[in-house]
């Protein structure tokens, strides 16, 4: 997309400019009977065009030969679609050298052509009043080395240039032979001249000969006759932010008018054939028209491409357009009345030229919209759709276009061919239902970490939900032939992440990997595939009920000395729910199915949405002291108002669980005689009581109960609840954990005033070091 141009400071001065007078050392008017030319400066083309005249006094007296040379280009049209060429601010504006062909053009800027020269003339710097190069005047230009070198180059000076006054060796001095006038009907220059000093390099000027210009998709402009390419490194422009390239309507065109133009009516001009949109099939066409003014019309010139065509009449004028290009081509018709004003049309036609399309297809699809070898005219854009046959899908279409779109638009050239590639469809053997997280691995936090889901179809499509930053948001894509897959998905204007996945397209690992990533962050992602279906050999062999323990991090500054447990189950499906406690006393519940390798996503949002339990467990029942485990991070944030660690933290915890089976007839744990320890959190010393452990799951306190201690186990769960009353406390405190069969023992917390503390049960508990 191109960028979009500003316009300079002379378009302002175009359209209002306020009128300074400011008059430069003039010569008395009784003493002298000098010349006035108007400049007309314009840029543009026929749909939007802009100019602005202002008048210079020749002072034909003091430099008559350099007036003559002057008026001599300017009455033999040379100086016409002349261009300012050159722009150096508070130094000089010159013009004068070069033309172009076409000044309306939406072309690239590729070419000028030197002014035809009458000769080098004398230099006239000291003839007559020695006149200074000041702002506002009007000099000769020189070549280096050659005082008396002047042809057809001009400038006019930006500052007071003193030292264009002397001969430096090897230039110089520049003769000075008008200067601005700020009377008359054209009285702008001045105010024109200051506004070209606001101007610099890549802001109205650009130099066309550099490696970045190129880089842009620009040719270097060439000057003919000589084929110079280093040219023009200071030109100025209509827009001050750098384009991709300089049209040739972005250029300054110059005309030079002579003496006493009171007439500013332009003429008209009307092409009345052929009508604009017209179809041709040759590479010319024959335009005609009418033109009209007030006085009378000169000429009317045609103007396509790098060509110019003189009409033929004028006010019933016909023109024969040639070297038409295949497509839409622009054709400005100029009119010029005997004043010098001119005014533009604008007719396009299309020049149809035919050429065969080349369509191909590999694998099972078919192309529909557009024909192999169909007749196709160049320049027009046209569209095919590639479409998959049973078992395969749509891959890409290579050749000369490339796009993973099913749908092209292409624009036709003279050998366009594309070919439009399917695969089998991989995606059948591997539907179905997959979740997982997000999050870094190097380093989890709240922010960057997620909990996703999503359906695969057979066609490879998918939908789904992703859980983060406490929000919820729904998002569907499609993943590609070869298994990748870019998403974006938006939970509002400040939170938005880009999905990069890949799927497995073997089937071999059942699972999606990849990695989200924001301004912020960049996290890994995998998710798994749902395969166990509960029936028959195809059931999860993890089914069944466990308990799990949250130990508190014990190289954490700030947490809960309390641990967390939970009540796992899970069914035939793998579908694994897990309810319970952590340290802290808040509640916790996380739902998902387990892999066929048995690892589960553990999320479980926190604290309405501002905190998390992140992680994977896995179940292995093989281990000699857990059946299932895993590292979680635990974020939660800042909450005064909450009557344990309220200031928050990001804490770890490593998961241990076990199955657990409810005993008929016998004790949760494979223990008669127990242990229960109290320790940390609020309390001031460790405390324990002992424990009597019936075959038939009563639990008596021996020995007296000097803690008065109540404490009551959940067959169904494993679970274990009861009040104890601290030494230096009256009241009794409550408790809760759970048991691990698997290593006979249970863990949970006791409910402090502003912290939770630690319980531990089991064969023989002893405070820590």
């Amino acid at each position: 997309m191109q960028p979009v141009r500003t316009k300079s400071p002379l378009a302002l001065v175009l359209s209002s400019l306020a009128i300074l007078l400011a008059l430069l050392d003039p010569a008395p008017a009784s003493a002298v009977t000098n010349d006035f030319v108007r400049f007309r400066i314009t840029y543009g083309d026929a749909t939007k065009y802009y100019r602005i005249d202002f008048d210079v006094e020749l002072f034909t007296q003091d430099k008559p030969v350099t007036v003559s040379n002057f008026l001599a280009y300017v009455r033999s049209g040379r100086y016409d679609n002349s261009i300012l060429h050159r722009l150096q601010p508070f130094r000089i504006l010159q013009g004068g050298d070069v033309r172009v062909t076409n000044p309306y053009s939406h072309d690239p800027f590729a070419a000028t052509y030197a002014i035809d020269s009458f000769g080098p003339i004398t230099n006239e710097f000291f003839s007559g009043t020695i006149r200074s190069n000041l702002f506002g005047t009007l000099s000769m230009g020189l070549r280096s080395g050659d005082p008396n070198s002047a042809t057809a180059s001009w400038f006019f000076n930006l500052g007071d240039n003193h030292d264009l006054d002397a001969d430096s060796g090897t230039q110089g001095p520049f003769t000075v032979f008008g200067q601005v006038s700020t009377n008359g009907l054209a009285p702008r220059g001045l105010e024109l001249l200051r506004a070209f000093n606001t101007h610099d390099l890549n802001f109205g000027i650009m130099d066309t000969s550099t490696s970045s210009y190129d880089l842009n998709g620009c040719a270097p402009v060439v000057s003919y006759p000589d084929g110079d390419t280093n040219r023009f490194v200071e030109v100025p422009v209509v827009f001050t932010d750098r384009p991709d390239c300089v049209h040739y309507h972005d250029l300054y065109k110059v005309q030079i008018l002579e003496n006493g133009q009171t007439d500013v009516i332009i003429p008209r001009v009307t092409v009345t054939s052929p009508k604009t949109g017209a179809v041709v099939t040759t590479n010319f066409v024959v335009v005609s028209g009418t033109a009209e003014d007030n006085n009378e019309v000169a000429k009317v010139v045609a103007y396509s491409g790098e060509n110019a065509f003189a009409a033929s009449g004028t006010n019933s004028w016909s023109i024969v357009v040639t070297n038409l290009v295949p497509g839409t081509n622009r054709i400005y018709l100029e009119g010029t009345d005997t004043q010098g004003n001119h005014n533009q049309a604008v007719l396009s036609v299309f020049y149809s030229v035919k050429y065969p399309v080349s369509l191909a297809v590999s694998g099972g699809g078919t192309i529909s919209g557009l024909a192999n070898g169909q007749l196709l005219e160049l320049t027009r854009t046209y569209s095919a759709t590639a479409r998959p046959g049973a078992g395969y899908r749509f891959l890409s279409w290579t050749g000369s276009v490339n796009s993973a779109t099913s749908r092209i638009d292409f624009v036709m050239a003279t050998n366009t061919a594309v070919t439009a590639v399917f695969l089998p469809n991989p995606f059948p053997g591997i539907k179905g239902v997959y979740s997982g997280l997000f999050h870094d691995t190097n380093e989890v936090e709240f922010r960057s970490s997620g909990f996703v889901t999503l359906t695969l179809t057979e066609r490879g499509l998918y939908s789904g939900r992703v859980l983060w930053n406490g929000r919820t948001a729904r998002w569907s894509g499609a993943f590609l032939p070869d298994g990748g897959s870019t998403n974006v998905v938006t939970l509002n204007s400040s939170n938005q992440v880009r999905f990069l996945m890949v799927a497995d397209l073997s089937g071999g690992s059942d699972r999606i990997t990849g990695e989200v990533t924001n301004s912020l962050f960049r996290s890994q992602l995998a998710l798994d595939r749902a395969v166990f279906t509960g029936r028959g050999t195809n059931s999860s062999p993890w089914a069944g009920r466990y308990t799990m323990v949250l130990p508190r991090d014990t190289n954490a500054v700030v947490g809960p000395a309390g641990e967390g447990f939970a009540a796992v189950t899970s069914d035939a499906r793998g579908v694994t729910t897990l309810a319970g406690v952590l340290g802290d006393g808040t509640r916790l519940a996380s739902t998902g199915p387990i892999s066929k390798r048995g690892s589960l996503p553990f999320f479980a949002p926190l604290y309405r949405g501002a905190g998390l339990a992140v992680g994977w467990l896995q179940f292995d029942t093989n281990q000699p002291t857990t059946d299932l485990s895993g590292l979680v991070n635990w974020t939660k944030p800042r909450l005064v108002a909450e009557p344990y660690n309220g200031l928050g933290f990001t804490n770890e915890m490593m998961l241990q669980g076990s199955r657990y089976t409810p005993p008929p007839g016998a004790p949760l744990l494979a223990l008669t005689t127990a242990s229960i320890g109290f320790t940390n959190g609020n309390l001031p010393a460790f405390f324990a009581n002992d424990l009597l452990l019936d075959p038939d799951g009563a639990v008596t306190v021996p020995n007296g109960n000097t803690n008065k201690l109540s404490v009551s186990f959940t067959r169904a769960t494993g679970l274990f609840s009861g009040a104890v009353t601290p030494p230096y406390l009256t009241t009794p405190v409550p408790f809760k954990g759970a048991v691990l069969q698997k290593q006979s023992r249970g863990s949970g917390l006791l409910f402090g005033t502003t912290r939770t503390s630690q319980v531990e049960l089991g064969p023989q508990v002893e405070p820590e070091p």
